[in-house]
């Protein structure tokens, strides 16, 4: 395992190298997230693996928007799959990846599918504009492979909406 730390330690440091500008805090920001990315790094967990197809290209540590880096992506855990972003500053956003049924609910969704800003608030809380312009583009990249993500990951079909997961998981950790 100690060779996949080192191994991914290496991509991190030259993804923020690469960045150009990054300082010393930027780049010890990145090292310290390998153990959150190595949580989800393709791993079967509760509904098989990691459904990359979802992000194709992107990968771990890629920028996005120009200050916000995907820093994991997870597998279906309790009906969502949950991409993690950070940003160079320190801030973290949890985005949930949901099933959407009639209108559409998060801050940015595809015909099939919410992305839910996992932000503590209530839905009524304002998001800020960057990372909103990131989860736009995310679902825009996310509508271009819905289709063969469906097909190559099956376990997609069992993902819940937002409001069955508030019934199924009030007040879970899953939530947040």
């Amino acid at each position: 395992m100690e060779s996949r730390r080192d191994a991914l330690k290496i991509m991190l440091v030259t993804a923020a190298a690469a960045a150009g500008g990054a300082t010393a805090t930027a780049v010890d920001a990145s090292i310290a997230e390998k153990d959150a990315v190595a949580r989800f790094a393709g791993r079967p967990t509760e509904q098989g693996p990691v459904p990359w197809t979802l992000l194709r290209p992107l990968k771990v540590g890629d920028l996005l928007g120009g200050t916000w880096r995907l820093a994991a992506v997870g597998s279906i855990v309790k009906g969502a799959v949950v991409v993690e972003l950070h940003d160079l500053e320190g801030q973290q956003a949890r985005i949930h990846v949901c099933a959407r049924e009639g209108e559409a609910l998060g801050l940015a969704s595809t015909p099939r599918l919410d992305l839910m800003l996992m932000n503590g608030g209530d839905g009524s809380t304002t998001s800020a504009e960057h990372l909103g312009r990131v989860v736009l583009g995310l679902a825009a990249l996310i509508e271009q492979n819905e289709e063969d993500a469906f097909k190559a990951h099956p376990a997609l079909g069992s993902l819940m909406t937002h409001q069955e997961r508030l019934s199924a998981y009030k007040g879970s950790p899953a939530l947040s």
